[in-house]
C-alpha cells in the first residue's frame, strides 16, 4: 500500500489523513472521553486530576472565562493597575481581579454583604444584530 504524502506549509512531507494509522485515533478518542468509551464521567476525571496535582504539588489549572462588567468598574481595573505600577509593582487584568477576589474572602459576611449588594448585573447574551437596510429605496 503506497503512502500519500502532502507538504505542510513548512515544506515538510507528511501523511494524508486517510493514511494515518488508525489506533492513533482512537487512543485520542478514549484520552478525550476520560477513558476506555467514555465510561467514566467528568467527576472521576477531574478527581483523578485533583489526586494527580496533589502528589506533584503542582498548582490548578488555569481557567479561561469571559464575563461582563459596566464600563467605569471596567476603568477601576485600569485604575489599580495605575496605583500598582506607581507602588513598582506591575500587574495584569487577571491578576488584578484575583487579588480582589482575596481580599473578598477576608471579609466578614456582614462587609461583604455590603459590598456586593449595591452592584447592579450585568446584561447577559450577546448585542442583538442590527438589520441590514433593504436594497430598494421606498
Amino acid at each position: 500500500m503506497a503512502t500519500t504524502l502532502r507538504k505542510t506549509s513548512r515544506g515538510r512531507p507528511r501523511q494524508a489523513p486517510s493514511a494515518r494509522p488508525q489506533p492513533k485515533r482512537e487512543a485520542a478518542a478514549k484520552r478525550a472521553n476520560g477513558g476506555a468509551g467514555g465510561a467514566a464521567g467528568d467527576g472521576a476525571v477531574k478527581a483523578k486530576t485533583a489526586k494527580r496535582a496533589d502528589k506533584t504539588g503542582k498548582s490548578d489549572r488555569i481557567v479561561r472565562d469571559t464575563f461582563k462588567m459596566p464600563q467605569r468598574e471596567f476603568a477601576l481595573i485600569d485604575e489599580l493597575k495605575q496605583r500598582c505600577r506607581a507602588l513598582g509593582v506591575e500587574v495584569k487584568k487577571s491578576e488584578v481581579l484575583r487579588a480582589g477576589l482575596l481580599a473578598m474572602r477576608e471579609l466578614s459576611d456582614e462587609r461583604l454583604g455590603q459590598v456586593v449588594r449595591p452592584l447592579t448585573a450585568a446584561r447577559t447574551g450577546r448585542a442583538a444584530r442590527k438589520q441590514a437596510k433593504s436594497a430598494t429605496p421606498a
